[in-house]
Formats: C-alpha cells, structure tokens, sequence
C-alpha cells in the first residue's frame, strides 16, 4: 500500500563521480492477508480433569499488518553531471509491528467423552455469539532484515551549494521475515504456560475468553504448519529530497575562482 517515509543521508565522494553514502531512513509498511476455510483442532484439559476436544473453523480472515522500520543504508554512490545513484544494502530493524484482524463464520464445537456430551452454542464455550469477531495487536520483538537497495534519479540545481533531488528507489528484503510466538509474552494472545501455540484457542476454565495470535504467528496444531511462512519485504516509490553541497579545495583554481571541472572530493 501507499506509506510514507523519510530519509537523511551522507555522501562523500572519494575520486570525482565516485564515493560513498551511509543514512539513516524510517520507512512505514502496510501489508494485507486473506485467507479463506481455514480449521483446526486440539484437545484440552479443564481443571476437573476432563478431557475436551475442540474443533472450529473459520470461513474467512482478513488481517492488516503495519511496519514501522529504522533502516540503516551503506552504499556506492555515483554522480554524473546532475545525475546520481545509489547501490548496495540496508539493515532494516522493525521498531513496531501492530496487526488488526478480523475473522468471519465462525463455527465452533467441544466433544466432551467423559460426558458423552457435544457442544456447539458459542456462548457456552465463551467465544461469544457474533459469528464475527476482531482483534488486534502488537509484537514486543521481530527479526532484523538485511535488504539490497538501488536508487537514482535526477539534481535540479537552486544554488551553489542546494539541489533538490527527485528519484525512484526499490528495498528488497534478502530474506523472509519469521516471527516467533516466544517472543510475544506481552501479547494478548499468548497463552502462559503452554507449550500449545496455534491461531486460535479457548483459555482457562470453561466458559473462557478466547485466545487468538497473528497469522504472523500462527501455526495449526493438528500439522505444525504455519499459517504463514514469513514476510517477503519489498519496498519501491519516489524519492524527493534537499541536498546540500561542500566541495573540498579542489574545487577552486590557484586564483581563488571557482573551477568548471568536478571536484576530486564533494560532501
């Protein structure tokens, strides 16, 4: 989706066209998933002793997840006249990641063998009596990425020592992104204690609240699959920037006059 961002880089040019550049930029995502039928099951033992076997599905999910990331580029970088570009790579660390979701036909189901005994009321099983239902969320901790970046574009000149810069760049993460469960203890979806971990599941004493992860995190109990595998992180847009120039003594003639040539050394 369409995010903002902002940058703030440093550029040092060793021999004429050629040298360097090191920043710091904030770039904020949005990513969307869908998905469709999905069910499980598990088994779970009340404080009575009782063995319950739950069983649900959901017709459909929505989620929305947001990432706000601090990335830190160290590049090539070349200029040509009133040309310039940039190539080389970004360590990107996320600073927050908040999801919100939304699950559609819910349908739920608790076998109880001891009892002989089925139940399908939702209320009684504590998850309510909307068949649909929305959460939202935070992760305390996510994995670091390393992305290969390019950029370029053109210098309109303003002065001497201003251009404003106008361009296209592309981020590409080398790597998908994984979340852990084990790292969302400050989550409301995470179950203390268990060593169970899926998208969805009731907690504590019966009827009891309903306990929900991240598609991010998210895994089925009756395979250990993951509902998603990670995040494939890419980010391309227009870049628009202020760019202020000093040149080194290279720049000037023996005369004290400004030379026509490119300056060996330009910050």
């Amino acid at each position: 989706g369409l995010s903002p961002g902002f940058h703030i880089n440093y550029e040092y040019y060793v021999y004429k066209n050629w040298g360097f550049m090191i920043g710091l930029d904030m770039s904020f995502t949005k990513g969307n998933f869908s998905g469709k039928n999905y069910s499980d099951k598990y088994d779970f033992v009340d404080v009575e002793g009782d063995l319950l076997k739950f069983t649900y599905n959901v017709a459909e999910i929505q989620e929305k997840n947001k990432l706000a990331m601090l990335n830190f580029p160290v590049c090539l970088a070349l200029s040509s006249k009133s040309l310039y570009a940039h190539g080389g790579f970004k360590i990107g660390v996320p600073v927050s990641v908040k999801y919100d979701q939304t699950l559609s036909g819910c349908d739920f189901k608790c076998d109880i063998p001891a009892y002989n005994t089925t139940i399908t009321n939702a209320k009684a099983l504590g998850v309510g009596d909307d068949m649909t239902v929305g959460y939202n969320g935070k992760f305390s901790s996510s994995p670091i990425l390393v992305q290969f970046t390019i950029d370029g574009g053109y210098r309109f000149k303003f002065s001497d020592k201003f251009d404003v810069m106008c361009g296209v760049f592309f981020d590409k993460a080398l790597y998908r992104m994984r979340f852990k469960a084990s790292q969302d203890k400050d989550n409301v979806q995470y179950s203390k204690n268990s060593k169970v971990y899926d998208f969805l599941k009731t907690s504590g004493d019966i009827p009891a609240q309903l306990i929900h992860s991240s598609v991010l995190t998210g895994k089925k109990i009756t395979t250990g699959e993951r509902i998603a595998n990670g995040i494939g992180y890419t980010s391309f847009g227009i870049k628009i920037g202020v760019c202020y120039s000093t040149y080194g003594k290279d720049y000037f003639t023996n005369d004290g006059n400004k030379s026509d040539e490119i300056p060996d050394v330009k910050k």
